[in-house]
């Protein structure tokens, strides 16, 4: 049921990227009620539900893959579910009436956020729970995911501060505030969804690796905040922090480009038909992590800050990895593997690489001129300029919806609810 409300998130989302994403070409054409500032909030809060859905599915069943006897209080996620349900269903009719925070990306009324602090907090619990088991089987991949769901609980605890007059009302420490809590949720997502990856593809446990990668890792994490807004207020030593910190991850970069290429060159590629979307994964981290350290460079910085560099960054990131791994675990939890369609996953994961692509070199671009332009020109000049890099936005939009739309329809019919099935294990669960 969470993969299913995960796939539905991710092709809802979707489809109002492609509606959003026509009103931003186009903007001289008349869209009633659809307007970008009512389709934009939506559409960042179904794309987090996906992935926070899609992320607890595969938690609980990477806990329950290690049972040989499943027991009742393991297995029943319904809980978890019923939550995260109602979180997105009341969420959604919220932001669609028109009522939310305001805020740039926790757009959901804050009230809500009691359902989903509660369900990441029972989800943090089983893993726990079951963190000796879980830390033998893969050291490294449960370092990852306890490390990860600490960080979501806090992350999404701390973007909640803004609530308190303190910081409402200091507008330099609520954006500090704000954006260290949105890297610590982001990065506590990734890194549980890498762990999980982890559990998913090695076929012996690993080593743990040194604590130095890990404290490098701990610095990235926590001190990279800053450089969403080198421009602001903030203390100079945050700023600082921040750019050592984002530099960092060019250890990360070095040290994954040498697997790749490794990789590639022994061949040691996947033979299962998830394979393309691991592969994708491989690929998307790489992108991901040369455009994060390029853009926290002050100089790039000023001039891709707020521009659409960012928004694809952002994008890129969670389509080609935080998606892949979820429909990557979808496919290889799915309880009839027989009816998985390799061809439609290659299809599917090929559509959505060229459509990222495609959008990395459009909306790159767009914000590359918009960052140039701006410094010595006035907006009502330069932007018809930019207009003309968005016009085959829509049909990028309309490839990664089918996409995306494939290999989620797929899914669904895959975790289709088996009445029978259901009957019969929750009678087997009671005995």
């Amino acid at each position: 049921m969470l993969i299913v409300l995960s796939c539905l998130c991710f092709i809802a989302a979707t489809c109002i990227g492609l509606v959003a994403s026509v009103v931003v070409a186009f903007p001289d054409l008349s869209f009633p009620g659809a307007s970008f500032a009512k389709l934009r909030p939506l559409h960042t809060f179904l794309s987090f539900s996906g992935i926070l859905s899609g992320m607890i599915a595969l938690l609980n069943a990477i806990i329950v893959s290690g049972k040989s006897q499943v027991n009742k209080s393991i297995h029943n996620s319904g809980i978890q579910f019923g939550l995260l349900f109602l979180f997105v269903l009341a969420g959604t009719v919220s932001l669609a009436l028109g009522y939310g925070s305001g805020r740039e990306y926790f757009s959901w009324p804050p009230i809500l956020s009691v359902f989903l602090i509660s369900t990441t907090v029972i989800t943090a619990y089983k893993l726990f729970a079951h963190s000796t088991e879980l830390s033998k089987r893969s050291p490294e991949g449960f370092w990852l995911i306890g490390a990860g769901i600490l960080l979501v609980v806090s992350g999404l605890i701390e973007s909640h501060f803004w609530v308190l007059p303190t910081i409402a009302n200091n507008a330099i420490k609520d954006l500090a505030i704000q954006w260290h809590g949105l890297d610590t949720f982001i990065a506590g997502n990734s890194a549980v969804l890498y762990g999980c990856a982890i559990y998913m593809v090695q076929k012996q446990p690993k080593a743990q690796r040194s604590s130095l990668l890990f404290t490098i890792a701990a610095l990235g994490l926590l001190l990279s905040f800053g450089h969403h807004h080198y421009a602001s207020g903030q203390p100079l030593l945050f700023k600082i922090l921040a750019f050592c910190a984002s530099m960092l991850a060019t250890v990360s970069l070095v040290r994954r480009t040498k697997l790749l290429i490794e990789e590639r060159r022994n061949k040691n590629t996947f033979l299962e038909p998830t394979a393309p979307l691991f592969n994708a994964v491989e690929i998307w981290t790489l992108v991901s992590i040369i455009s994060g350290v390029l853009f926290a460079i002050p100089q790039v910085n000023i001039y891709v800050h707020g521009t659409y560099a960012i928004v694809i960054h952002s994008m890129g990131s969670m389509i080609g990895i935080n998606l892949m791994i979820i429909l990557a675990g979808g496919f290889k939890f799915s309880p009839d593997k027989g009816a998985q369609s390799a061809n439609v996953i290659l299809l599917g994961t090929r559509l959505i690489n060229y459509s990222l692509a495609a959008m990395w070199l459009i909306l790159g671009a767009g914000g590359l001129a918009k960052g140039i332009f701006r410094i010595d020109t006035d907006y009502l000049v330069f932007q018809p300029k930019i207009q003309s890099f968005l016009v085959f936005f829509p049909i990028i939009g309309l490839c990664l919806l089918v996409g995306i739309g494939l290999m989620c329809m797929q899914l669904i019919q895959l975790y289709r609810p088996n009445k029978k099935e259901m009957v019969k294990s929750y009678y087997l669960s009671t005995e």
